[in-house]
């Protein structure tokens, strides 16, 4: 009997550690936001106990993707058994004092109105009380003497009777009206006292306990993206001051409270389908697979390649006129979803000429190189290597000024050096800043990462969270552009050299020209190669006017002809303490048929493109001097055109 009973205790505490549930609070240590979505990287140290356990990772985002849930233990003797995602109801604790207050407080409200009409009742028996002696004292003879002081005692009672009426009608009113705003705010905050949580299910399984079992947790939520925006000053005798910045917007459920803070320009992939297989043909034919992910409206999605048929990793697509993007991935693959049904997107990538193609579903596009910006090297993930000595190295290519050319063994040498740091690439590539937060710079072919160093909060809603990370002193070409047959004022541009190096993304500046604000632009350095032109603003210290000749200017009929000249003269004034340079454009008419003919009459010291009819002189102008230039244009055309020349 005793054997039954040990037999029965020994299956009775193993069926209780096997369902035997523990609650586990982790921790958010880190979190990487992308363009789109968020991991979310918790951990926690657990005791492993002997058997099976099944272990509940408690107060996670409800917005989490279950897909995206990842679990990771550091100890080689515990065995994940199961990992399983739920979702659960949790009650505020604060606010669920706050309604067991209410409804005490409810109570108390009912309690006295029921004491309080109990006394109105009392109140209207004494009143009828009083009433009826009031009749039989008016039936026994009384005298008057008696007759006036039984008036005066009923007529004091009664009036008491009714103040008291009075006042507790008031209170009954008042605590009727508490009672009504109590009942009112509960059912408003009756969904806010329950929200939805998730939960992670993690059954282990150990042979023994283990103390301080690190465990690992990481999920991605969708309802979290980062967008940059710039700060951009400029002066007429310093250099350019760009200040990167980014604009952190979360709505998870769950608040990240001082959290290292890591910003990438890549996307999360989430998809644990294994790749598809595909057969090798020469030369490469068309081949795409469909992302995970994509549904719903205005989605776009596609392969990059080049001519030869290769990935192009890192392509900038841009839904033309707005700053929705995003860039091909490893594969050479993207997805989008655009603003528009009908939207254009525009691809482009130093080296290469840019397309604008209709979007779609299962794009396939063909990048052309251009084949002036292009200054092939190679760069390897360990170091600089001879390129006759690399072996499974990454071959890349590196824009310059230089026409293109391939490397040879004795300049590979001469190849920038690369520092890995997991697994992202560094090198003097890129522009360090003048100033940051103390942050570091990741970049791989793919993505750049800006991983910051000090802790941030960020609280679930919507509210945006400005982060203020980078400053760059750009020895930028400012000058001065003047178009005076569209406006009479003079902008500041500034042209940055070489802006692939400061890892710019399509965002919106704030631009300032002497400490004035200007107004908003767009950054998009997706739509530029290797140079990126900022209009500051106007200047209104240098003046320009565009005015015509008359006596220069004609319009005759001869035969069936007519013959035009038109004249113009521009005058520019430098009013400013310091001398400036103007890039002044002008323009004359391009003929689109052959019996029309155009020619210039007088340009001179300007510029001339006769494909499109552009002048462009460069003034040089000390303080206070204004230089006047003349453009004349003759057309001769027939009078069964019914144009008039401009």
């Amino acid at each position: 009997m005793k054997k039954i009973l040990l037999i029965i205790m020994t299956i009775m505490l193993s069926a209780i550690n096997l369902v035997a549930q523990n609650d586990v609070k982790t921790n958010i240590d880190s979190v990487t936001v992308y363009v789109s979505g968020a991991i979310v990287n918790r951990s926690a140290k657990i005791t492993v106990k002997n058997g099976t356990t099944t272990y509940l990772l408690t107060d996670l985002s409800s917005e989490l993707d279950k897909k995206s849930v990842r679990v990771g233990i550091d100890n080689q003797n515990v065995t994940i058994v199961s990992v399983n995602h739920r979702l659960d109801t949790k009650e505020d604790a604060e606010k669920k004092k706050l309604r067991y207050a209410a409804d005490r407080r409810k109570e108390v409200i009912k309690d006295s109105v029921t004491i309080l009409n109990a006394k109105l009742d009392v109140i209207e028996e004494e009143r009828n009380l009083i009433v009826s002696n009031n009749k039989i004292a008016g039936q026994n003879g009384l005298t008057a003497e008696q007759l006036d002081k039984m008036a005066q005692y009923f007529r004091r009672e009664l009036s008491n009777l009714e103040s008291e009426r009075i006042k507790i009608e008031k209170l009954i009113k008042k605590y009727s009206d508490e009672y009504k705003r109590i009942v009112q705010n509960a059912n408003n905050t009756a969904k806010e006292i329950s929200t939805m949580v998730s939960t992670v299910e993690l059954v282990l399984k150990s042979d023994r306990e283990i103390n301080n079992v690190n465990l690992t947790l990481n999920y991605l939520v969708p309802t979290a993206s980062w967008t940059p925006f710039y700060e951009v000053r400029a002066t007429e005798t310093s250099a350019l001051r760009l200040g990167y910045n980014a604009r952190v917007r979360q709505s998870s459920k769950e608040d990240w409270n001082n959290v290292k803070l890591t910003l990438s320009t890549g996307n999360p992939s989430v998809s644990n389908t294994r790749p598809e297989f595909f057969t090798m043909y020469l030369p490469p034919q068309r081949r795409y697979t469909k992302p995970t992910g994509v549904s719903g409206k205005n989605f776009a999605y596609g392969h990059v390649v080049d001519e030869n048929g290769d990935d192009m990793i890192g392509c900038a697509i841009l839904e033309t006129g707005t700053t929705n993007g995003t860039i091909a991935d490893m594969n050479g693959q993207f997805k989008l979803q655009t603003k528009s049904p009908n939207a254009n997107l525009t691809f482009s990538m130093v080296g290469y000429e840019s397309q604008t193609i209709r979007s779609g579903e299962n794009m396939f596009v063909i990048l052309k190189e251009d084949s002036q910006q292009l200054n092939e090297v190679v760069v390897v993930g360990y170091g600089t290597q001879r390129k006759t000595q690399l072996t499974g190295s990454v071959s890349g290519r590196a824009r310059g000024k230089n026409a293109a050319r391939q490397v040879s063994a004795d300049e590979a040498d001469e190849v920038a050096e690369v520092e890995i740091q997991d697994d992202f690439m560094r090198s003097n590539y890129y522009v360090e800043p003048e100033k940051s937060i103390p942050m570091e710079i990741a970049q791989s072919f793919s993505a750049t990462e800006f991983r910051i160093d000090i802790p941030y909060t960020i609280k679930s809603g919507d509210r945006d969270q400005d982060v203020n990370m980078l400053e760059y002193n750009i020895n930028a070409i400012c000058q001065y552009n003047a178009t005076p047959r569209y406006s009479n004022d003079v902008y500041l541009v500034a042209q940055i050299p070489e802006c692939y190096r400061y890892s710019l993304l399509p965002g919106t500046a704030n631009l300032y020209l002497n400490n004035i604000y200007q107004g908003e632009t767009e950054i998009a350095p997706d739509h530029t190669r290797d140079t990126l032109s900022l209009s500051i603003g106007r200047d209104k210290a240098i003046s320009v006017s565009r005015q015509e000749v008359k006596n220069s200017t004609s319009k005759s009929l001869i035969g069936g002809t007519y013959r035009v000249v038109k004249t113009f003269e521009t005058t520019v004034r430098n009013n400013k303490r310091i001398p400036v340079e103007v890039l002044l454009e002008d323009q004359y008419p391009i003929a689109k048929y052959t019996d029309i003919k155009v020619s210039l009459v007088e340009s001179i010291g300007a510029q001339v493109n006769t494909d499109n009819g552009r002048l462009t002189w460069t003034l040089n102008l000390a303080p206070g001097e204004s230089k006047k230039v003349r453009l004349s244009y003759e057309v001769k055309y027939p009078k069964s055109y019914s144009f008039e020349v401009e």
